[in-house]
């Protein structure tokens, strides 16, 4: 046979339409175990992308400073939050605020709360809903930061108003109620 000959150039062809075949079987076939995997290789490397764990359960992956943090939605916007099981509240930047179309001249910053960065200070505000992943609140209160923030801040409050966590190494579980 020569390399001209029309059977040698079905050969591979044949080849490559039965291992592409044997690839989309493969798929369908263990679609489930496919979409765990994609779910836990995207914590690792983008770790604001949330991994579903079990029923009722959130999984986070910390990020290269150590840090937990995910994208969520504040009335439908998306926003990024930095999760803080230490900070007491849900804190929204000034940036967000405004995105919701907030008046920020119109609230009044009075409360005082210590951070890791010296005194600050907040309003409080409340959105209609807030949500990370699955876990979706509804009439929730907030505060809105008066200096800018690298991102807001979902503390204690959403914590326990979503459930229950624990820290695992480099992972935050969130255990959340139906």
């Amino acid at each position: 046979m020569t390399t001209g000959s029309p059977i040698f150039g079905l050969r591979p062809r044949f080849l490559i339409g039965i291992g592409a075949g044997a690839v989309l079987l493969l798929v369908a076939l263990y679609q489930g175990e496919f979409g765990q995997a994609t779910q836990q290789v995207r914590a690792e490397l983008a770790p604001s992308s949330a991994e579903a764990g079990d029923a009722h359960t959130l999984v986070l992956t910390q990020d290269s400073r150590g840090e937990f943090t995910v994208a969520g939605e504040v009335n439908g916007m998306s926003v990024n939050f930095l999760v803080d099981p230490a900070a007491s509240d849900i804190v929204l930047s000034p940036a967000v605020a405004k995105h919701l179309d907030v008046d920020l001249s119109a609230l009044q910053f009075a409360r005082e709360f210590r951070t890791a960065d010296g005194t600050g200070h907040g309003a409080p505000y409340r959105v209609a809903k807030l949500s990370v992943g699955p876990i979706a609140l509804t009439d929730v209160p907030v505060t809105i930061n008066q200096t800018q923030m690298i991102a807001s801040v979902l503390g204690k409050a959403f914590l326990a108003r979503a459930g229950s966590f624990e820290v695992r190494g480099r992972k935050l579980i969130l255990h959340w109620r139906s």
